[in-house]
């Protein structure tokens, strides 16, 4: 009786141990053929790091796979996620800031597998932001006569070349939205019933619509502009020289940079919201402030205004000029 069942366990466990091998034969056949990369495969030669461009091998093959046709598919089930840093998915921006990262790059330095240079993790050199605003600093009514008695013909809306024309607001698109703003001309002469980006970004539309003695007066007032010339000298102070005359940036596309400063400005600061919708620059006050710094100025026959100023400066690098936007589906 003892002999026949030492007999019967001794054939279960060589049925055991059969299946346990034909199990795993099966699966490592099934592994091998999923393994293609000469590296992985050895009835192939290893691959020669000196071979040509055109000898590309196929690709690696898929590690979850290979796992799952040796373990089983509850393999990686089993595994805990360790996630990094205690965050469970990483931006773009936090992988980059991750410790896990900054570790796994110094392994490398250290096996001298990657070379970083010095200020790798610093980030890209660009010229900063622009000062804020302060509005205790003004410019003097003499600093802008001074200006005036240079340039007689200077208005708020640029240079004048022929004296016997008066120079007016630019004029606006005949498009849609203008015609309605033309019709409306209450909305228009009244600023509270416009956006901020309206009255900082399109402060013709105030001027336009205003009748001629009105314009007449606006004209005369570049010598009372005391805060738009202001707020231009505290923008081109971060602005750059150059050794030649910048011809491919003038007076008018320098406003609608520092237009774009100014909206910035009443975004960041909305308890002073109204006082930076009272500032309406215009390309006479970008004038000012560059020949009270110092900027070399070319006026050309039609009155457009050229400076040594360089295209690589904050306002032109950090600031966009929203003029070339469609804001809210309108075109500027």
């Amino acid at each position: 009786m003892t002999w026949k069942n030492g007999d019967n366990e001794a054939q279960t466990l060589a049925k055991q141990k059969q299946a346990l091998e034909s199990s795993t034969q099966s699966k490592l056949n099934r592994a091998s053929r999923k393994v293609r990369h000469p590296n992985f495969d050895p009835n192939q030669a290893l691959i020669d790091p000196a071979r040509p461009l055109t000898d590309i091998p196929e690709p690696a093959p898929n590690a979850q796979g290979m796992a799952t046709a040796y373990f089983g598919e509850g393999y990686y089930e089993l595994i805990p996620k360790s996630p990094l840093d205690g965050e469970t998915e990483l931006s773009k921006w936090q992988l980059i800031a991750s410790t896990g990262l900054q570790e796994h790059l110094e392994l490398l330095s250290a096996a001298q597998l990657v070379a970083l240079p010095a200020d790798f993790e610093q980030p890209i050199s660009s010229p900063p932001l622009i000062a804020d605003f302060d509005p205790s600093v003004l410019l003097d009514l003499a600093d802008i006569d001074r200006v005036l008695q240079q340039f007689p013909m200077l208005t708020r809306f640029g240079i004048s070349v022929d004296s016997s024309k008066v120079l007016k607001a630019p004029p606006l698109s005949t498009s849609l939205r203008a015609l309605i703003k033309r019709f409306d001309q209450d909305a228009l002469l009244n600023s509270d019933f416009l956006d901020d980006w309206q009255v900082i970004l399109q402060p013709e539309l105030l001027e336009a619509v205003a009748p001629d003695s009105a314009i007449g007066k606006a004209q005369d007032s570049l010598a009372l502009d005391i805060l738009p010339c202001s707020v231009a000298m505290h923008i081109l102070k971060s602005c750059s020289k150059r050794k030649s005359i910048n011809r491919s940036l003038n007076s008018d596309q320098i406003c609608h940079f520092a237009r774009s400063f100014v909206l910035s400005q009443a975004v960041k600061f909305p308890a002073r919201r109204d006082y930076f919708r009272q500032i309406r620059l215009f390309s006479g006050h970008i004038i000012v402030a560059a020949f009270l710094l110092g900027f070399e100025m070319e006026v050309s026959r039609d009155g457009t205004c050229y400076f040594n100023m360089s295209s690589r400066s904050s306002l032109f690098s950090r600031y966009v000029n929203l003029s070339e936007i469609a804001i809210n589906g309108w075109s500027m």
